[in-house]
């Protein structure tokens, strides 16, 4: 309902007269607050009229900074909630963050029933609707209305409270500072709030326990956590709620144990064929992809430097096996993997490069499984169209990051190559211009990827903001290949490299010579899988690994090298990347994906940018005094030693290649660190925090702007977790087959 004219001016009367009040009782509030704000609570709450902070917290302007939505739902893939925590976190430095939903709750009682809200409302309250949906019988056991409300409230904080933990930023403040994170429910009917317990004080406080005990986490939209209770305990204060308990049970179950318990709901099994997964990926918004790469970010990290395995399990990541057979030419991959969300193993069968070539080829083509983490089958998906967006996916972490992307050079035009550049426009298409795919063969397979490009919708194109790119095919058989292949890679600000080659795919020197290094670019290795196979020029990698000599004159003018190469698995790479093996690179000069990919705080390319004359003297200098004979890595060199953050990376380089990752790994010190990580500890020689920024900077100029080659061979890990977030995105949009009761 909106606000009347009269309704209207009686607030701006009313302002007045509160202004006046307020300086006249006070005459430096107003100047001492337009000095800044200096607010020590971050508050995450309800849009709701009747749950105004400020007021029910009896504090005043300047005290408290504000973020409300409806329902208080968060989502780590809501940029609006992501960007308020951050700036009253990082900038603001608050010592506490409260998340508060309220009884009486528009928002719950709106997803508790199956009525239509209309609009943008029912994709937003779909998180609450995936809480009810897991929590149904607890709910329905409850009789009363508003209790039903309350109690799923209370799940909706519990679920954010699981998000804002998980949150980088929020995790680095309170290792660093000590910061609180509440979880607190508002009464509308008494004006009191009562402190669930939940976040860092979790099981400390005397004002209730929330009722969450052994929960299974499930997650919702928005990458929401939901949470199944296998068992609870709650404690309403009587005088408060007792009226509306009726029907609510407060006793914990006794008859089963929390296994049983869970294992006796009854699970289904989605069935999604190749058509399915690919109409589902072709047409995901930019937020649905954000939603996929923030998902496989954080398992990526979590799996390179164990940052959770504590808490909530263990990520085992076995090596792949594979079997090549000589009736069929083909080889078949097994790829198993485990994570606390889940296990799976993908089976997937192509044909062999040294096959007979009489023997009919054979496309890449199986199948993903996908277990519950108590073992139940959850998903059996197709295998094709997966795998190769799980590729482009890993690589487009590092593709987000960089400053310029406006020339992409993509070598081959299978699915692999269909998808590095699907998922460039749709997440980078504001920016590119220009699209140039290099194949052996004007094949039917380059006519279908042009095709499929030119056949997505106008608004479409206009929505991501390619709608004016151009794309162009170049093939051998052209008079003037070389010279345009050559062009063509020059130009590029990012290099995609698709195809099984068992030979370089262009000579090293139009990327190492001079006029090659003049421009920075970001260069992707998926193609190859084998020790045998090899898409890059060997000395392209021996010279992004190689020290730099001092005096060198022109270094200034070329792009800044990292000193490693980004591989997705440091096992899976030296075993089976062709290319790492033929430039014997060690494990020092590697480093994984995951380690990169969630650094806290990566400078922006504008304040790169303004730094950028002052500082590359600083930077060369920096470079130049590598030393690839210390045990420890290149970058720990330019970043920061192990003597300086008094901590060692989890990374060894004589670890087995089945791979068990727990947060009590010992370490080791020829492994590679980077300052600033999550899990390095702070000692009383820690830098300072100027020193630790300089360093940051460093780091992001590289990845931002600098020569960075990624190494990708396939890892389970990135199967399972995209496998499970496409399975959920297909349950809620009712595509695919789902078997009910699979498991009984």
């Amino acid at each position: 309902m909106g606000i009347s004219e009269d309704a209207f001016a009686y607030a701006l009367s009313s302002n007045q007269a509160w202004a006046g009040y307020k300086a006249h009782q006070n005459p430096d509030f107003f100047p001492r607050l337009a000095a800044g704000q200096s607010p020590e609570i971050l508050w995450l709450g309800c849009s709701d009229s009747r749950c105004p902070e400020t007021t029910i917290l009896g504090l005043q302007p300047g005290d408290v900074f504000v973020h409300r939505n409806i329902a208080n739902i968060i989502s780590p893939t809501d940029i609006n909630t992501s960007a308020v925590i951050e700036y009253a976190v990082d900038q603001l430095r608050v010592k506490h963050v409260v998340l508060c939903g309220h009884s009486e709750c528009g928002g719950a009682a709106a997803a508790l029933g199956d009525m239509r809200v209309g609009g943008v409302l029912d994709t937003w309250l779909t998180p609450l609707k995936a809480i009810r949906n897991a929590n149904k019988d607890e709910l329905n056991a409850i009789g009363d209305e508003k209790a039903r409300a309350v109690r799923i409230a209370e799940l909706n904080i519990d679920a954010g409270i699981k998000i804002l933990m998980a949150n980088i930023t929020i995790q680095d403040a309170i290792r660093d500072r000590g910061l609180q994170v509440h979880g607190t429910l508002f009464d509308i009917g008494s004006g009191r709030l009562r402190n669930l317990g939940l976040g860092t004080g979790k099981g400390g406080h005397k004002h209730g326990s929330g009722g969450i005990h052994d929960a299974e986490v499930v997650r919702g939209n928005h990458g929401t956590l939901a949470m199944r209770i296998a068992e609870q305990k709650m404690a309403f204060p009587k005088s408060t709620f007792s009226s509306s308990m009726r029907g609510f049970r407060t006793t914990p179950r006794k008859s089963k144990s929390n296994d049983d318990e869970l294992q006796s709901v009854p699970m289904s099994l989605t069935v999604l064929s190749d058509e399915v997964i690919r109409n589902l990926l072709d047409n995901l918004t930019h937020d649905e992809a954000e939603c996929f790469q923030n998902v496989l970010k954080s398992a990526l990290h979590e799996y390179s430097t164990a940052t959770q395995a504590i808490e909530a399990g263990l990520y085992h990541q076995p090596p792949r096996t594979s079997s090549y057979s000589d009736r069929t030419g083909a080889t078949t991959l097994f790829m198993p993997s485990m994570s606390p969300i889940g296990h799976g193993v993908k089976v997937v069968t192509l044909s062999s490069p040294h096959a007979d070539s009489s023997l009919p080829t054979i496309k890449p083509t199986g199948s993903l499984t996908l277990y519950a983490p108590e073992g139940n089958p959850i998903g059996f998906l197709h295998a094709q169209t997966l795998t190769a967006f799980r590729t482009a996916l890993a690589s487009s972490c590092l593709l987000t990051k960089r400053a310029n992307v406006r020339t992409l050079t993509v070598f081959g035009a299978g699915l692999q190559a269909y998808w590095h550049i699907r998922l460039a426009l749709m997440l980078r298409g504001a920016t590119i211009r220009t699209v140039n795919i290099i194949n052996r063969q004007f094949s039917e397979n380059a006519k279908q990827v042009l095709r499929e490009l030119y056949a997505v919708p106008v608004e479409v194109k206009e929505r991501e903001g390619w709608e004016e790119v151009q794309f162009s095919m170049l093939t051998p058989g052209y008079g003037e290949y070389n010279r345009l292949q050559k062009e063509n890679i020059r130009a590029a600000d990012v290099i995609y490299c698709c195809t099984p080659s068992t030979e370089e795919l262009f000579d090293a020197s139009i990327l190492t010579n001079h006029e090659g290094r003049r421009k920075g670019r970001l260069i992707v290795a998926v193609g190859s899988y084998t020790k045998d196979m090899r898409e890059l020029p060997r000395e392209l990698l021996v010279q992004a690994t190689r020290p730099h000599k001092h005096g060198h004159l022109h270094y200034h003018k070329h792009a800044t090298e990292g000193g490693v190469i980004v591989v997705d698995s440091l096992d899976g790479a030296l075993k089976e990347a062709g290319e790492i093996i033929n430039a014997e690179l060690e494990p020092k000069q590697l480093i994984e994906l995951g380690e990169l990919i969630m650094i806290r705080r990566l400078a922006t390319e504008e304040s790169i940018s303004s730094r950028r004359s002052t500082e590359a003297d600083s930077l060369s200098e920096s470079i130049d005094k590598l030393d690839f004979s210390s045990p420890t890595s290149a970058m720990s060199t330019v970043y920061g030693t192990s003597s300086e953050t008094g901590s060692i990376s989890k990374r060894s380089s004589s670890q087995s290649p089945s791979r068990t990752r727990r947060g009590s790994d010992s370490g080791d010190k020829s492994g590679f660190h980077l300052p600033g990580f999550r899990h390095h500890k702070r000692t009383a020689s820690s830098r300072s925090e100027k020193e630790t920024q300089k360093h940051d900077e460093h780091l992001a100029r590289w990845i931002t702007s600098g020569n960075v080659i990624y190494k990708s061979v396939g890892l389970g890990l990135m199967d399972l977790v995209v496998g499970l977030e496409v399975v959920k995105l297909a349950n809620a949009k009712n595509l695919g087959t789902r078997v009910e009761n699979f498991v009984p």
